[in-house]
């Protein structure tokens, strides 16, 4: 019920700020601004979003291939949908997505949950460093306008990478990976005897079978390139958006502009970050020389498609599958 109250409220918020926002930049301004698109360009403005999610379908594939899970390119793509929309929906760190995909897996196909998990953790990371290369140009945007100094971008880039970084040197280290893992059994116990008890083995076989994926260095190489081209196709599809309405900017303008909603969007606000996200990306093209209706415009147009099309289509997805995917059915799918 509280999770009920605490969703309902942040959509409410999500709707107040976003009408200030139109407010802000005139919604007679925005209207105007959409009927500048060149219709010639609507084709591949459509195309851009389904091919991005088509390469990070191929690149999950690879890594469940790299388990040894082998299924169609078709019930991939699905769960990816699924799990795009979960993830757009979570707030902090869009991480929703994951344990139903793992879910899923298991249910649906007969996987077994640690390889399937290994597969979408490798997934994970591999997201994580393709989305450091916009996190990067994000933070270079930030620097030359002045908006942070050099401490600061050092400081976010830091908070985001070092995490990474530890986290991937304790899981490397089996000695470390016990020993912390026993101190986490040791803290949970009281909480959860059962789910403690059985903690250490489960993060153990999980080690092993994300071991035998990196293993397959092709499988890591190839799915790290096609991480990278999805990020590509992503700027893509914000420079023919800019194009499209005679926004002259450069494809590493667009970079920037991304990298400068990522970073924004991580704040735990608001699911997707939903407004921040947008808010920080328009104020940006203002630094650009891009009017506030045409930013807002814009931005719109490129979070309609690539945020509430594929949410919409994940959660029809999700609804066409018949599954009981409530929370607690994950739950106790994620403690047996």
């Amino acid at each position: 019920m509280k999770i009920k109250r605490l969703f309902l409220f942040s959509l409410g918020c999500v709707a107040i700020l976003f009408f200030l926002l139109i407010q802000w930049a005139g919604i007679r301004e925005i209207a105007v601004a959409f009927m500048s698109i060149n219709p010639l360009y609507i084709p591949l403005i459509l195309f851009l979003p389904f091919a991005m999610m088509f390469v990070y379908t191929l690149r999950w594939n690879i890594l469940l291939e790299s388990v040894g899970i082998k299924t169609s390119l078709r019930t991939v793509l699905k769960y990816a949908f699924i799990g795009a929309a979960l993830n757009n929906i979570t707030p902090v760190a869009r991480f929703g997505g994951e344990p139903i995909k793992c879910y899923m897996l298991s249910e649906d196909i007969g996987v077994k949950k640690r390889r399937a998990l290994a597969s979408i953790t490798m997934d994970s990371f591999i997201t994580a460093i393709s989305l450091l290369v916009l996190i990067y140009f994000g933070a270079m945007g930030l620097l030359i306008f002045n908006v942070l100094d050099l401490f600061a971008v050092v400081l976010i880039l830091s908070v985001i990478l070092l995490p990474l970084l530890i986290g991937s040197y304790i899981f490397y280290n089996k000695g470390l990976l016990s020993a912390f893992v026993m101190k986490i059994s040791k803290m949970i116990s009281r909480l959860s005897p059962g789910y403690a008890k059985n903690l250490p083995d489960v993060v153990m076989t999980f080690r092993d079978n994300i071991r035998t994926s990196v293993k397959k260095r092709n499988a890591i190489l190839n799915s790290l390139l096609l991480g990278l081209l999805e990020r590509g196709i992503e700027v893509l599809g914000l420079y023919v958006i800019f194009m499209s309405m005679g926004i002259n900017l450069s494809f590493y303008a667009c970079a920037m502009v991304l990298g400068v909603g990522v970073i924004f969007g991580l704040i735990p606000l608001l699911p997707g970050g939903l407004v921040v996200y947008e808010s920080s990306t328009i104020i940006f093209l203002g630094f650009l020389g891009v009017g506030p209706a045409l930013a807002a415009s814009s931005i719109m147009l490129w979070r309609g498609l690539t945020y509430w099309m594929m949410t919409g289509i994940g959660l029809i997805l999700m609804w066409l599958r018949g599954a009981k995917l409530a929370f607690e059915d994950v739950k106790q799918f994620a403690i047996k």
